[in-house]
Parts: C-alpha cells; sequence; structure tokens
C-alpha cells in the first residue's frame, strides 16, 4: 500500500473526528446557553421565598460573569495545554477574574437560587467542563488548519444558497416562529427552523442561521441586549462595507467585543452579515418593514 495514500487516509478521518467534536461541543454550549435563560422564569419566586431582591437582575449578573468565566476557563486550559506563556497583560487579566471570583460569588445569591432551581448547580458545572473542553478543541483546532477550512466551507454553502433566495418576508419569520414553537430543547427547535424552511420555501439554511433567527426576534435573550447587540452590529456592518469578508468579521467581531463584551464566533457573524445583505436589497435597510411584523408572535 502507498505509504502517503495510508497518511491522507488517516489525516482525513481525524480532521472529521475532530470537526464532529467541535460540532457536538458548538451544540452543547447553545444548549446551556438556552437553558440558563429559561431559568429567568423560575427565580422570581425566590423573592417571595427567600427575600433577594431582583431575582431576574440578579441571574442576568451571574450569567454574564459565568460567561467571563468560561472565556477565563477556555484560555486557562489552552495555555496549559499548549504550554503556551501567557503575556503580561493576559496574566494580570486571568489573575484578577480569579481574585474576583470569590469575591463576586460571595455577593450573588447562589445558594438561594439553587435551592428553588437545583438545576443551576448543573448548568454552571457543565459550562465550566464545556469551557474545559472547548480549550483543547482549540488547540487541536490549530494543530489542523485543514479542517477548520473544511468546516468553513460547509457553512459558507449553507450561507450562499440562503443569500441566493434574495427574498425576505412574513412567511420566513412563520418559519422560525413555528420552528421555535416545536422541538423539546434548543437543537429540536433549530432543527424544525431548518426544516420548515427548507419544505416550506425551498431553501436551505444552516442549524447557526436558526438560532440567530431566535436572538433576531427576541425568542430568546433579552429584549434589551438583542437591541443594543443588533444595533451595534448594524454600525459595524455599514462601516465595514468596503472590506473583504475575513477582514470584514473581524472588524463587527471587535466592534461588538468592545462595546458589549460579547463575543460571538465567525459563523454567527457571517450570518449576521448574509442576513443585513438580504434586507438591504430586499428594502434599501437593516430594518424589515412593521408591516410585515404585525401580528407575529415575536418580541422586538
Amino acid at each position: 500500500m502507498d505509504i502517503s495514500l495510508f497518511i491522507f487516509q488517516e489525516n482525513k478521518h481525524y480532521r472529521e473526528m475532530l470537526r464532529k467534536r467541535m460540532q457536538n461541543h458548538e451544540e452543547r454550549l447553545r444548549e446551556l446557553d438556552f437553558k440558563y435563560n429559561e431559568l429567568k422564569g423560575k427565580v422570581n419566586g425566590v423573592a417571595d421565598v427567600r427575600g433577594v431582591k431582583n431575582p431576574s437582575e440578579a441571574l442576568s449578573i451571574m450569567y454574564d460573569f459565568d460567561k467571563i468565566l468560561y472565556r477565563y476557563n477556555v484560555l486557562k486550559t489552552f495555555a496549559e495545554v499548549t504550554k503556551e506563556e501567557l503575556s503580561e497583560k493576559d496574566m494580570e487579566i486571568m489573575g484578577k477574574i480569579k481574585a474576583y471570583e470569590q469575591g463576586i460569588e460571595s455577593e450573588l445569591p447562589t445558594g438561594e437560587f439553587i435551592v428553588e432551581c437545583p438545576e443551576l448547580a448543573i448548568i454552571r458545572r457543565q459550562l465550566k467542563e464545556s469551557a474545559v473542553e472547548a480549550g483543547k478543541l482549540a488547540n487541536l483546532a490549530e494543530k489542523n488548519s485543514q479542517d477548520k477550512e473544511g468546516s468553513s466551507s460547509k457553512s459558507k454553502s449553507d450561507l450562499t444558497n440562503w443569500l441566493k433566495s434574495g427574498t425576505w418576508g412574513r412567511e420566513h419569520i412563520q418559519c422560525v416562529v413555528d420552528g421555535f414553537k416545536t422541538g423539546n430543547n434548543l437543537k429540536e427547535k433549530e432543527e424544525a427552523t431548518r426544516k420548515f424552511f427548507e419544505e416550506r420555501l425551498g431553501i436551505t439554511i444552516s442549524l447557526h442561521a436558526a438560532g440567530y433567527f431566535f436572538s433576531r426576534y427576541g425568542l430568546r435573550g433579552q429584549k434589551s441586549k438583542i437591541e443594543e447587540t443588533n444595533s451595534i452590529f448594524d454600525e459595524a456592518y455599514e462601516q465595514s462595507e468596503s472590506y473583504l469578508q475575513p477582514e470584514r468579521i473581524k472588524f463587527i467581531k471587535e466592534r461588538l467585543y468592545e462595546k458589549t463584551d460579547m463575543i460571538l464566533s465567525d459563523k454567527d457573524i457571517s450570518v449576521g452579515i448574509c442576513f443585513r445583505n438580504i434586507l438591504k436589497k430586499n428594502y434599501g435597510s437593516l430594518k424589515e418593514p412593521s408591516s410585515i411584523l404585525e401580528g407575529l408572535d415575536i418580541n422586538i
């Protein structure tokens, strides 16, 4: 047997395995994020039972803090696995996060929340485990750029198909609403939305696109946060119109992080750019006309 062919087949198998692991991790993280947001309705009763003031606000602070800890644990694991020396600034930031962790935890009504919502402890533990997994996957992905290109190619194909549809109207948003109402978890809702787009409109969209639409139309997440993110994204989108796609994605990602401390994936930003291209093409604006939104079960 030709040894070069053997090596190629082994690498191909490894890249496919890594791609699946990364995909599974992304789905798991989105599901944990979805579950965290679902708890907001449950913690409101804590105010009556255990005297916690503004329980929804306290949970939002805990959620934002857990996102910071998630990034901290990803970087920490990546540095440990790669044995890479962090810059002085990175070490200072990570040191502060570690130092603040106990202090912030002591100020949050974590114990009270867990008594009323035991699943919160499980979600927080799983987020930490997921961050460690993400750090390890980041190390593997860095060593396998070919796999990264293959994954991006598939996503690009989905987005290109969607962009070629050339339209966006009430029937598209209805697919999003109906998809979100279908299924018991985030993945099932995304799958249902993708299926509705294919069956009703003959359009192929990615699961990432489905998840993006849920946030876009206020079906998940806080309305004020969604409006702020959309506004900053719109501004960065217009400022980067002359950029090539990779540069544009980087520019928008940096603007969002600077102004909201939010880190979106390249896929999420690609979906956002593609969606705005369609809106601009159809309506000459980055917002849908109110006439197509009237009567729909959305929250924007």
